[in-house]
């Protein structure tokens, strides 16, 4: 899926290149997407204070939920049936989609929050905000678990990794760290001159981190290690979000209108 300032939502097969679905619906810009595992379900959250599901096959709606506030980010628990979004209002809630409820509002963060993400185990929640803060949550309690501060500058994305046991962050402060996905221990911090980092995707058959910069690169760094494996300008603007998709290859998607 990609999405554009058109507040529309395009489905694309990866294969054949060509887009299946235009999704339309929402009325503010659509600030991020998230599908379940099987990839039959998408829900894309919006600055109109929406989350939006969708069936992928058919391209059409099942449920609206209101949220409250304008929203940044969503991402589904493992086993399809719940959502975590996080909000302008620092607020994260966590909605089960299949009753269209509301099941639980996490607090704790005092600016916007920018990124959300389930461990692979579905047992805790990782939370990233304008203030460069990242929180631990219990996924069944709702409570905090752990606080990371290790960033300067607001963080952009975060993402576990497929094994839950890495967590890593990357922000406006040119830095990708790697922490420990339970502990919220630092394990490695990569730092340059190639400016914002602006998402994130790890590759677990070789150990790898692809980032995406502002100025349009996309680099590739050992996880333990740090050392650069590649670098190349493949966009013209910011690479606002890149995707793990297996046999060493990603997916991004850049201001300048573009996916590669």
């Amino acid at each position: 899926c990609s999405v554009g300032l058109d507040n529309a939502v395009s489905v694309w097969h990866i294969d054949q290149g060509h887009r299946v679905h235009v999704l339309s619906g929402h009325n503010r810009r659509v600030q991020s997407v998230s599908s379940d595992l099987q990839g039959k379900v998408i829900a894309t959250a919006s600055w109109d204070c929406t989350v939006k599901i969708w069936n992928v096959t058919k391209g059409d709606r099942n449920c609206e939920l209101l949220i409250g506030s304008p929203v940044n980010c969503v991402d589904f628990h493992p086993e399809g049936q719940l959502i975590v979004t996080g909000s302008w209002d620092a607020t994260l809630k966590i909605w089960d989609i299949f009753h269209k409820q509301r099941k639980a509002v996490l607090r704790g963060h005092s600016t916007s929050v920018r990124d959300v993400a389930y461990s692979p185990s579905g047992r805790h929640i990782a939370s990233a905000s304008l203030d460069g803060d990242v929180k631990l949550w219990s996924a069944t309690a709702g409570t905090q678990v752990g606080n990371i501060k290790g960033h300067s500058l607001p963080i952009n994305k975060l993402t576990f990794s497929p094994s839950g046991k890495e967590l890593v962050t990357v922000s406006d402060d040119h830095k990708v760290k790697v922490w420990s996905g339970n502990l919220g221990k630092p394990v490695q911090c990569i730092e340059g001159d190639y400016g914002a980092a602006m998402s994130v995707a790890l590759d677990p058959d070789n150990d790898a981190i692809y980032v995406g910069y502002h100025s349009g690169d996309i680099r590739s760094f050992d996880v333990s290690t740090g050392w650069e494996i590649y670098s190349h300008k493949h966009h013209t603007a910011s690479v606002r979000c890149i995707k793990y998709i297996g046999n060493g290859f990603v997916v991004a998607g850049s201001d300048d209108n573009t996916v590669s």
